[in-house]
């Protein structure tokens, strides 16, 4: 018999379970943890790798080892049941945040005076913030006297407002740019 069994690591909001990675031996797809009979020789143990998830690695029990690839090849003796684990582990999101500073009329006001925040947490014109995945995550800034908001650009996922949350996947890599302009 052959035993998969999936570990889905989550510790940045990932929100995958066990039986999402499509998991299969052979061409025949499995459940996480139930036991299925094979014919004596090899079968190749594989999944789908989802978007934001890495793979830690396969470990089987027995001579049949581990490795941090797949697909995976196991050798079934007569009578031996083999147990294998594969485990994955949800990748942090990522907001980096700048900030654009038109000063048309005067004004002398530099990128890290807006009091740029990144869910609350202050954070600096370029920083590169990591950020838990399925989460309200809001972009906003105190502002400066002088200035106005103009936008925010950038990816797709970037709000158009101020303040209005976003939700990343796990393993996104945004950025945004936050544009401000003296008031005559």
């Amino acid at each position: 018999t052959i035993t998969v069994i999936k570990e889905v690591i989550v510790d940045h909001g990932g929100n995958e379970k066990p039986d999402d990675f499509g998991l299969s031996v052979d061409s025949s797809t499995v459940l996480s943890g139930n036991t299925g009979m094979f014919a004596v020789g090899n079968h190749t143990i594989n999944e789908n790798q989802l978007t934001g998830y890495e793979l830690q690695g396969i470990v089987c029990d027995g001579n049949n080892g581990s490795s941090d690839t797949l697909p995976y090849v196991v050798n079934v003796e007569e009578g031996e049941d083999i147990v294998c684990t594969i485990t994955n582990d949800d990748l942090d999101p990522y907001i980096t945040l700048y900030k654009q500073v038109n000063n048309n009329f005067g004004g002398n006001a530099g990128e890290n005076d807006f009091g740029l925040a990144t869910d609350g947490n202050s954070v600096l014109s370029g920083d590169k913030v990591e950020v838990d995945a399925n989460t309200d995550i809001a972009l906003n800034e105190a502002g400066l006297t002088g200035y106005k908001f103009v936008s925010i650009t950038g990816d797709a996922k970037c709000p158009s407002q101020l303040g209005v949350p976003i939700k990343l996947d796990e393993g996104d890599d945004i950025t945004c740019t936050i544009v401000n302009e003296d008031i005559p």
